[in-house]
């Protein structure tokens, strides 16, 4: 089956939400959008340049675009995904959740049995964010839109009022992405590199409960900056670009190569201007063959790589 997947990122719209939190939110949508269609899912993201824009209305507009797409083209997501992060004045209060309807009998039980605390605790093992606690309705990794202690107008809320009449057919849920009012989640999120990963953990989760499971299409060979950049190292490049922001890699310095590590494990690499990606064809979750290195000036020189032949 093809997966269809909504996604918008939270509070990016005219719903107020920290500012703080949009700079994690747009960069997630985006990277859940990327990981998505890696792996063959049909993705339509309402936020607009995949999240990293603004949508132009408030949140119960966002919501409409999934219910519109279902009566007008035909379109029902099988889920509907907003990336979110936490922020409560106690800056003890750490985690990832994930959080589902419960508006009369609006209940999602998928999410509330199952789904959600797979995806938290999948998020949880590749960052290190721990899963947040249970309350007293819900347990560890879920909370219920009530217990979230917003009210009948709040922001989160009208992504379940308004996708209601979809409940038999699509899956719900908000996805708490730690507290950004934690210095410690918030370290962890902005490490270069992290949304990917925690995106990649949660798309791997979701597609393998809906039986989604798709080969990555295999992507373009482009050339920049004279190299030739391809397949999961364009991929993971692509992935860690922020529009308006310089790339944290830099642009690349060299064609892949193969290098030897020190615990003498046979790897393939490429040297950007500011890091070098490697694949690990021994790695056995297509999530993680790729990896990114952020190096100093001595890299090149310990690891016998000319950085001035390719100035």
């Amino acid at each position: 089956m093809t997966l269809r997947v909504a996604l918008s990122a939270g509070h990016h719209n005219n719903d107020g939400g920290s500012p703080l939190e949009k700079t994690l939110t747009g960069p997630l949508c985006k990277a859940y959008a990327d990981a998505f269609r890696a792996a063959g899912a049909d993705v339509r993201v309402i936020t607009p340049n995949d999240g990293l824009g603004m949508f132009p209305g408030g949140l119960r507009k966002v919501a409409q675009k999934v219910v519109d797409w279902s009566k007008n083209d035909g379109w029902t997501a099988d889920i509907f995904l907003e990336t979110h992060t936490e922020g409560v004045s106690n800056t003890n209060v750490r985690g990832v959740f994930s959080i589902y309807p419960d508006w009369g009998s609006d209940v999602d039980q998928t999410v509330k049995n199952e789904l959600g605390l797979k995806i938290a605790t999948a998020i949880s093992d590749v960052s290190g964010i721990p899963v947040r606690e249970g309350g007293v309705l819900f347990g560890p990794g879920v909370m219920s839109r009530m217990e979230t202690e917003v009210g009948s107008h709040g922001d989160r809320l009208g992504i379940f009022l308004v996708t209601a009449e979809l409940a038999a057919t699509t899956t719900r849920l908000i996805v708490e992405h730690g507290a950004h009012s934690s210095p410690k989640d918030l370290a962890i999120l902005q490490t270069p590199g992290m949304l990917a990963k925690i995106a990649g953990a949660a798309v791997k989760v979701i597609c393998d409960h809906f039986g989604s499971s798709v080969i990555a299409p295999i992507e373009p060979v482009i050339q920049i900056n004279g190299f030739f950049l391809g397949h999961g190292f364009l991929d993971y490049w692509r992935q860690l670009d922020i529009q308006g922001l310089p790339h944290p890699l830099g642009l690349p310095k060299s064609e892949e190569q193969p290098w030897t590590n020190p615990e003498k494990k046979q790897l393939t690499i490429q040297v950007f201007e500011r890091g070098v990606l490697s694949f690990d064809a021994d790695e056995p979750d297509p999530v993680f063959r790729v990896q990114g290195l952020i190096i100093g000036p001595d890299w090149g020189k310990n690891h016998g790589v000319d950085f001035k032949q390719h100035h």
